[in-house]
């Protein structure tokens, strides 16, 4: 590998995984790193590849939240939903991380975040794109949030499990590590850094 070139670590698993946080996590501990988050392109994720080959071949560029300047740096650190190294973009990773997280321990992660995070704009959001092409159940209030789940609920049942099931074969196949994903984010950021330092110099 040529030791001036970025090192791209893709963090891969199932919604409700834990790849943001490990994501955020592996940025602060390692020197030198940036990191792009897959959910901060939505819904133009077109331009998470691009900017993912920019930083790549050691270009700027404008992130899309706060149009922050990001440079090139020694190590990039990026959020790989299940199913993108599938494509012809797995070639500009050099490091797959798979966190191997229980359905179970998934879906209520989901759910739970839906809960906790749902804000009026979210929810009208939902309404306004996703939503008209469902018939939901439940018509009154109490509130839309229950439509939400719901939506999230049937989904899962009828497609996202399979989904996250296939999605987990190919990836463990694939991955260079397979993270526990029941430990901590803080553990599972110290086993990946372990296996990075025997590749790639940090301290450059």
């Amino acid at each position: 590998m040529n030791e001036k070139s970025c090192y791209v670590i893709a963090i891969a698993g199932g919604s409700g995984a834990g790849k943001t946080d490990l994501v955020l996590q592996l940025n602060e501990i390692i020197q030198n790193s940036s990191r792009l988050l897959y959910d901060d392109y939505k819904p133009d994720y077109e331009n998470f590849i691009h900017d993912l080959k920019s930083l790549k071949n050691n270009q700027k560029i404008k992130y899309p939240v706060d149009n922050e300047i990001i440079h090139p740096n020694r190590v990039l650190i990026i959020e790989d939903p299940a199913g993108l190294s599938d494509f012809d973009t797995k070639e500009l990773f050099d490091f797959l991380v798979y966190i191997d997280t229980p359905l179970e321990i998934s879906l209520s992660r989901l759910l739970l975040r839906a809960i906790y995070h749902s804000t009026d704009e979210m929810i009208e959001g939902f309404f306004s794109t996703i939503g008209p092409q469902y018939e939901f159940s439940y018509k009154e209030e109490p509130s839309k949030l229950m439509h939400i789940l719901i939506w999230l609920l049937e989904n899962y049942i009828a497609k996202h499990r399979q989904q996250y099931l296939d999605d987990r074969e190919k990836q463990i196949e694939i991955a260079n590590l397979v993270l526990d994903g029941m430990k901590t984010t803080e553990q599972l950021a110290l086993d990946v850094l372990e296996e990075i330092k025997k590749i790639v110099n940090l301290s450059e």
